[in-house]
């Protein structure tokens, strides 16, 4: 049983870390559960409210705290990581035949192997976008090593909401934690795969039979891709990349270092990432700072987006990502983007078109004087040009990193 100063304890220790969206799952805990809307910011505003709303409730104290105590004991990857899936559909398959389906497996909470997944009691149905979700926690316990059986003890816990889009034919799990991914979708794909099933998107994979691939003999498949998306494909599509913070690189024939990861500002322009795409690293992952801007050109989500291509395809959205255009719409339309572009007949070409013209492989003395006479012409462009002065800058600042 907790006491109130117990209660109060362990939040503070447990909200020292991931705040943001530890708040965010305990005002979604008491809509869901209580139908009432908690409306703090702050951590210590949150348990003034918690604690308000359980005076004169003796009957639900002891169980709000023990809920929220778990809540915080849970899993929390550091923003919105998406695993992302195809989904397989039988030719006619109707969504209220496939709704059916999808209710009947999570009606009640499932045990497999050494996890639980608890499903909430209501899935949130939009009939018009054909789209479904199933909000879940999950619990991992340990492991037995003698008898092989489960413990009662719980080694991992945490949300697992899975998101499926059945006319885009796409579905999301959303945790980091891949191995808890990996079993809800072999479960979907057993109980219920005659109906419906979902497949793992594997980019690095796919990126190898890109069409026209035999013209390129120098850059690694992933890596055309990755600069496709960086240096084309994502502005083209209205998601406007303000910066390339983050870049990480695998080699397993390099002499020496085998990995690297980068960081900084503008990336793309440094020596060493240029020197590295030429040299045949694959790029397995690449954070970015965008925008994305609506039909009205305006943005309606701002933030950071990590692109991992490591193990599957995984999108993670940063902790200030917001904006009113949904993170699960943004993953999905991204998918779209990546996909049109490997099966494009053209991504090849214009991708060692792109790297050769605007990442010429230079050596970083000369880099650096290349890039000391465009600041000297900004310079001069912006006296000359006083009424043009932002728009010369931006178009600087994208192209050459300045």
């Amino acid at each position: 049983m907790y006491t109130l100063d117990q209660f109060s304890k362990t939040y503070r220790y447990k909200m020292a870390h991931n705040k943001i969206k530890k708040i965010e799952v305990i005002k979604e805990y008491f809509a869901t559960n209580y139908d009432h809307t908690m409306v703090a910011q702050e951590s210590e505003e949150l348990l003034l409210e918690v604690i308000s709303y359980t005076i004169g409730k003796p009957d639900q104290e002891e169980k709000i705290f023990i809920e929220i105590i778990e809540i915080l004991h849970d899993r929390y990857s550091l923003g919105t990581p998406y695993q992302m899936y195809d989904v397989n559909l039988p030719t006619n398959a109707s969504f209220d035949e496939i709704l059916k389906q999808i209710r009947r497996l999570f009606k009640d909470p499932i045990q497999r192997d050494m996890f639980d997944f608890l499903p909430e009691q209501s899935i949130t149905i939009d009939d018009t976008a054909e789209d479904v979700t199933i909000k879940m926690r999950f619990k991992e316990f340990e492991k037995d090593i003698v008898s092989g059986a489960r413990t009662k003890t719980i080694l991992v816990s945490g949300q697992i909401p899975v998101y499926v889009n059945i006319k885009k034919k796409k579905a999301i799990i959303n945790t980091g934690y891949l191995k808890a991914a990996k079993l809800i979708a072999k479960i979907i794909n057993g109980v219920i795969g005659t109906t419906i099933s979902i497949s793992q998107i594997n980019v690095e994979s796919e990126s190898e039979q890109m069409p026209n691939l035999v013209a390129n003999d120098r850059f690694s498949p992933l890596t055309i891709l990755a600069i496709t998306l960086i240096l084309v494909e994502l502005n083209r599509n209205n998601f406007v990349l303000n910066d390339l913070l983050s870049i990480s690189f695998n080699n397993e024939d390099a002499p020496r270092v085998k990995h690297a990861q980068l960081g900084g500002n503008h990336l793309i322009q440094d020596a060493d990432v240029v020197n590295r795409i030429y040299r045949g690293d694959r790029i397995t992952h690449f954070l970015v700072s965008v925008a994305h801007l609506n039909s009205r050109q305006a943005a309606d989500m701002t933030g950071e987006i990590l692109f991992d291509f490591r193990t599957g395809f995984k999108l993670q959205f940063g902790e200030q990502t917001s904006g009113v255009y949904k993170k699960t719409d943004a993953a999905m339309d991204i998918e779209s983007i990546i996909r049109t572009a490997l099966r494009s007949s053209v991504t090849v070409s214009n991708a060692i078109n792109a790297i050769r013209t605007r990442l010429p492989n230079i050596p970083a003395q000369d880099q650096q004087m290349v890039r000391d006479i465009l600041t000297e012409v900004r310079t001069a462009l912006g006296d000359i040009l006083p009424n043009d002065k932002l728009i010369m800058e931006d178009y600087l600042t994208r192209t050459f990193g300045l």
